[in-house]
């Protein structure tokens, strides 16, 4: 087997498994000797000192859009927020489109900026860490959106309920769905 496809057989067991973080230093350790500086963002991502810290965030600075892979072109730029080398935090335009990316397996929170299509990325199967969603419509300015029940909030949240699915109901926060 060559060292792509095992290296590609560890990431996909990290997202079968994302609260396994042995699989994430597995992983570290073999990005590490094939010269991927993921390897090293991983690691330092578990050490707790300053210097650690520093390092980590020049990493992710130098290499933000290698590290977020698939989810690269789906997050709001500088929205991520990170943990033991994944995306656990960030914010999205839920289009209805990238359903499928298997990144979406570490994340537990995101934002969640509603258009008018059904926001499908919220029904993934990927998303198997997420635990809260917060909503901002488009276009809150053109709504009175002091108020829940406003006609376009509940079209829109009744779209969210329908692709979350009945058992992914309690990532919504009641009182708290939407964003100011």
């Amino acid at each position: 087997m060559s060292t792509n496809a095992h290296i590609h057989e560890m990431y996909e067991a990290v997202w079968d498994a994302p609260a396994d973080l042995v699989r994430r230093r597995v992983l570290a350790d073999a990005l590490l000797e094939v010269g991927d500086p993921r390897g090293e963002f991983i690691a330092l991502q578990f050490e707790t000192s300053a210097r650690a810290r520093k390092r980590a965030q020049k990493l992710l600075d130098r290499h933000r859009r290698h590290f977020l892979g698939s989810l690269a072109g789906v997050l709001i730029g500088g929205s991520d927020v990170w943990r033991h080398g994944f995306v656990v935090e960030g914010a999205v335009r839920l289009m209805g489109e990238n359903v499928d990316l298997k990144a979406w397996a570490t994340v537990e929170r995101l934002v969640g900026y509603l258009s008018p299509y059904a926001p499908k990325e919220l029904g993934s199967v990927h998303l198997k860490s997420l635990r809260q969603v917060q909503l901002v419509h488009f276009e809150v300015d053109r709504y009175d959106d002091t108020r829940i029940d406003d006609r376009p909030h509940v079209t829109a949240l009744n779209r969210v309920r329908a692709c979350l699915g009945s058992a992914r109901q309690h990532v919504l926060q009641r009182g708290k769905e939407w964003l100011r």
